[in-house]
């Protein structure tokens, strides 16, 4: 193997998506799924190195979205309708043609749902997908980029339709893609086609001169969509399904969450002590394989001639040097209780106070996370 071929498995096994194979579910004969061909080129030609670099350099990372999905013929007008303004902004399909008004729209979905097989009662028949970019991006580009990604991507089997919204700051392309194919296969798409799409996107991005990355959080350091407010949204939760008079399994959850953290809080255990729980465990491997991708690739970079290829190698040991520590659910949520616990100046609950179990026990309730400690 070459050195080139070398270090683009090295970066690629870090940033491609964990499988690439779609499952299609076939509606015709007794064969139940079967495997789509693999449509990743994100790792071909130089594509992990350049998605690596564009990470490096911080460059906006794209983003691509499930929306949701239309069933029968009103889920699909629906979306379309919405899409398009109520008719006043023209769809695109695959071909070109243009959709312009709400006759048209109406008379297309009608069409879409007669080539729909409504084997089951709740059978999705459309997908909606959106695809976007930071604001102050060039709004044709975007446009020209989803175009030729929606091509690529569904052309040779799905029908869909598009348009591009640009009432916001960030551009973004709506698509609506019929999930039965041509061949009678049906879309099923998992976290790996998204990341792929995320790849393809940026690669035509880039074909358009919009510099731009689609990196999974795992590649970067990251182990959480989101590493604030984790008390906010159990909270803001609860409040919804209170005020919506319902009950879930996932308050139950949160609840014992939150009081295994308190629980470790209280025998003295930090946001990073404690033993690690088995997916714990997982995310630390992939963390110090991924991060130990990055050494390995710079150790070679770094005995290039090539100055390029130098200052990727010292790019790539500042970058995982700046690399954010790990931080799982758990750890979040015992810094968050131990950050509310000081800045409200409450004192550590001993024999002599009130006790930590009883301390928990009002902050365990699914409905009063706006209790005095102000956990918001």
């Amino acid at each position: 193997m070459s050195q080139f071929n070398l270090i683009e498995d090295m970066l690629g096994d870090s940033t491609r998506p964990v499988a690439h194979n779609k499952v299609v579910r076939s509606t015709g004969g007794s064969s139940g799924t079967r495997r789509a061909r693999s449509t990743t080129t994100g790792n071909a030609a130089g594509g992990g190195r350049r998605n690596v670099t564009a990470m490096i350099a911080k460059k906006p990372e794209v983003m691509v979205k499930i929306t949701g999905f239309g069933k029968h013929q009103t889920g699909i007008k629906k979306n379309m309708l919405y899409n398009s303004r109520e008719g006043t902004l023209a769809l695109e399909g695959e071909d070109g043609r243009k959709i312009e008004g709400t006759d048209e729209i109406k008379a297309l979905a009608k069409q879409w749902a007669r080539h729909s097989s409504h084997k089951r009662p709740k059978q999705r028949d459309t997908m909606n997908l959106m695809l976007s970019m930071r604001a102050g991006t060039d709004p044709a580009g975007v446009k020209a980029a989803a175009r030729e990604f929606a091509r690529r991507t569904f052309a040779d089997n799905h029908d869909y339709v598009f348009v591009q919204h640009t009432d916001e700051p960030h551009p973004h392309v709506h698509f609506t893609v019929q999930m039965r194919g041509h061949d009678r296969s049906r879309l099923n798409p998992r976290k790996a086609d998204l990341q792929q799409w995320r790849e393809t996107f940026s690669e035509c991005l880039h074909e358009q001169g919009i510099d731009s990355a689609a990196t999974p959080r795992r590649a970067r350091g990251v182990v959480l969509k989101s590493e604030r407010g984790v008390l906010r949204h159990m909270r803001d939760k609860a409040e919804t399904l209170r005020a919506r008079g319902e009950k879930s399994q996932q308050i139950i959850v949160d609840r014992k969450a939150i009081d295994e953290a308190f629980g470790e809080l209280k025998a003295g255990q930090g946001a990073g002590q404690g033993e690690a729980k088995p997916w714990e465990s997982k995310i630390l491997r992939a963390q110090e394989r991924i991060r130990g991708n990055y050494l390995r690739a710079a150790s070679i970079l770094k005995t290039s001639s090539d100055r390029d290829e130098q200052k990727l190698a010292a790019d790539l040991q500042t970058f995982v040097r700046d690399m954010p520590p790990l931080k799982t659910r758990r750890h979040l949520l015992k810094e968050q209780i131990a950050e509310r616990i000081q800045d409200k100046h409450i004192p550590v609950p001993d024999h002599e106070r009130e006790s930590l179990d009883r301390l928990l026990e009002r902050i365990q309730s699914p409905f009063v996370f706006s209790h005095p400690f102000g956990l918001d």
